[in-house]
């Protein structure tokens, strides 16, 4: 009983260090069969920033040579940033095919040559947020993508954007098995355990 309210306590301090930890988008590339799939989810601080353009259209980009990525899917609103990009890769401009979810872009270039943030139209500050896009027929080469995990600070508030390019293998069968065994025999002891 002493271990769950220590575990409950311990959790419930994870809880409130995190609230005050600055928001966070991330990014995770991966190769799924003939496509790299492009998944982000977290939330982002808005406050202090002004949206200085309106907009609608539905695209994905990513360039990873001057660390634009996002998507948009709708109308948009688009914020001036202080923006420090990472190059994760050595590609060129690439637009997906397929969008699904929230808007968010962080780019370096537009047409007036200022580094802007899109977010859907009326975003509020700290709200969740995630999207996928696809882009068909492609792979870590064929976009310029290197493996690794790139992190960069935008707004000029301490958020952050990271970038994970993971190839990531499927667990073979023979070894998903041999782990569910595993773990099965683990509870098996300790329930034998308990009732020693």
């Amino acid at each position: 009983m002493n271990i769950i309210i220590k575990t409950a306590a311990f959790a419930a301090s994870l809880c409130c260090a995190s609230a005050a930890a600055n928001a966070a988008v991330i990014f995770n590339i991966q190769e799924v069969g003939q496509n790299v799939q492009v998944a982000f989810s977290g939330s982002i601080d808005t406050s202090g920033l002004k949206i200085w353009k309106y907009g609608e259209d539905d695209f994905a980009q990513l360039n990873s040579s001057s660390g634009t990525i996002g998507q948009v899917n709708g109308d948009m609103d688009r914020y001036s940033i202080k923006f420090d990009p990472v190059s994760f890769g050595t590609g060129g401009v690439n637009f997906s095919d397929s969008v699904s979810g929230d808007s968010f872009l962080v780019t370096d270039i537009n047409d007036v040559a200022r580094p802007y943030l899109a977010l859907a139209r009326g975003y509020t500050s700290g709200d969740h947020m995630s999207g996928q896009s696809i882009y068909s027929g492609a792979s870590f080469a064929s976009l310029g993508l290197v493996s690794g995990t790139s992190v960069f600070t935008t707004l000029g508030n301490g958020d952050t954007i990271t970038v994970n390019v993971r190839d990531i293998p499927a667990v073979p069968l023979p070894a998903g098995g041999l782990l569910l065994l595993s773990g099965l025999g683990g509870i098996a002891a300790l329930r034998r355990r308990r009732k020693a």
